[in-house]
């Protein structure tokens, strides 16, 4: 992200699109805007949506802190008394309301929007000395993040928080690429190696349970509310401001800092656990898409005797669409792993309804059984029904197989 230009003006924040400043100073792009600045944030060509997007991002860590902060020195092993498990009297096993992909609603004043953050999904369980870390699929990750481990003391009472795991590229922008390197790691001393060069943080959007009381039958409104009220206040764990209307603004701002999109959230709506629903609604800023992986093509050139392309699908009626073939966006240490796990997936038929098509040789196709899940960007949809220059970004351990469907793009194919 480029540096951007702030203006002090009389210690309030603005929106910062059609003030002139009373003083201006430079700030450089490894250095994001801290929350106790007294400055507006705008653009360094003062555009409306890149003003709105800094203006969120300045406050996105409420006292100024950055989820770098936390470190394995700082962080070698649980607070003193940390029991993993979720505190007495909240619930476990909560599965987390999903979003449906969609477009910007029409009736925009209805909602909230809030930033889509490119991480992985995450409920955390917390209070009196305990911890409980679970994902979509109600794994316990609870060991592969200590940076939230303090949680378990400082959060002052009993909650049950729906969020994304979060891991930030030097520009200060959320990175799925970099979380890699975290969300599949479940060795302890791995992981502690790890956390200085890519530390997380968890941004918490919901709350599902406070104390003895389960929040999900309250309005957004009202459940926002008593999040923001209980003042998460960390290097390692946050609650980035939402903005109430104005969807398109928000998401020509994410996407012209090549973020991934936003989420709508409809301000009467209940949480409603376990359910895809279009009480909220994801919307892409550019195109996305989860893809179940079905096969690969051996490489050639500088790749010979490793993997070219992955043979990637998605679930329509039941049955695996062949959705192209991706061949970039691998590192050397990812084409390595990815080898190592389609391995023993290995089957002797195609996974695919009918026969993939798009350049597909198939007397070259390694074939494996439909079990990974694995996010790509792309530029568009061709006729076909295959993506154009699909790009990997990373593996999903947190999305079901059958669950991946095509999903529509912000264009509204």
């Amino acid at each position: 992200m480029q540096s951007v230009v702030q203006a002090v003006l009389g210690g309030r924040a603005h929106a910062g699109r059609d003030l002139e400043p009373v003083h201006v100073r430079e700030v450089p792009a490894q250095r994001p805007v801290l929350a106790g600045d007294p400055l507006v944030v705008v653009s360094r060509d003062r555009s409306p949506a890149l003003g709105l997007l800094d203006r969120l991002f300045g406050h996105l860590v409420h006292g100024g802190h950055l989820p770098a902060a936390a470190t394995s020195e700082t962080l070698l092993g649980a607070p003193a008394g940390m029991t993993q498990g979720a505190p007495a009297g909240l619930p476990g096993g909560i599965a987390p309301m999903q979003a449906t992909a969609g477009l910007l609603p029409a009736d925009e004043e209805a909602f909230a929007f809030e930033i889509k953050w490119d991480g992985v999904r995450a409920l955390v369980h917390a209070g009196g000395g305990r911890l409980h870390v679970q994902s979509r699929k109600l794994v316990d990750i609870t060991p592969r993040y200590p940076e939230l481990w303090p949680m378990a003391e400082l959060v002052d009472r009993s909650v049950v928080l729906d969020g994304e795991v979060v891991s930030f590229d030097d520009d200060s922008r959320p990175s799925f690429g970099r979380l890699q390197h975290r969300m599949h790691v479940t060795d302890p001393r791995d992981v502690r190696r790890r956390m200085d060069t890519y530390p997380v943080a968890f941004m918490a959007f919901d709350l599902l349970w406070l104390d003895k009381r389960s929040t999900m039958d309250l309005p957004y409104t009202e459940r926002r509310g008593m999040l923001e009220g209980l003042g998460l206040h960390h290097p390692c764990w946050s609650t980035p401001r939402n903005h109430l209307g104005d969807g398109a603004g928000l998401l020509a701002a994410t996407r012209a800092q090549g973020m991934e999109g936003i989420v709508a959230k409809r301000l009467d709506s209940v949480y409603e656990p376990g359910r895809r629903s279009r009480a909220w609604v994801k919307v892409k800023a550019k195109p996305r898409q989860e893809v179940v992986i079905g096969g690969w093509l051996p490489g050639g050139g500088n790749r010979s005797g490793r993997l070219g392309a992955l043979l990637a699908g998605y679930y329509e009626g039941g049955e695996l669409q062949y959705a192209g073939r991706v061949g970039t966006g691998f590192t050397d240490r990812t084409l390595d792993e990815l080898a190592r796990i389609l391995e023993p997936l290995e089957r002797a038929t195609s996974p695919f309804a009918g026969t993939p098509q798009a350049g597909v040789r198939l007397r070259d196709a390694r074939f494996v059984e439909p079990r990974l899940v694995a996010e790509v960007e792309f530029s568009e949809w061709t006729a076909g029904g295959t993506m154009r220059h699909p790009s990997f970004k990373g593996l999903r351990d947190d999305k079901a197989p059958e669950a991946v469907v095509r999903e529509p793009t912000a264009e509204g194919e």
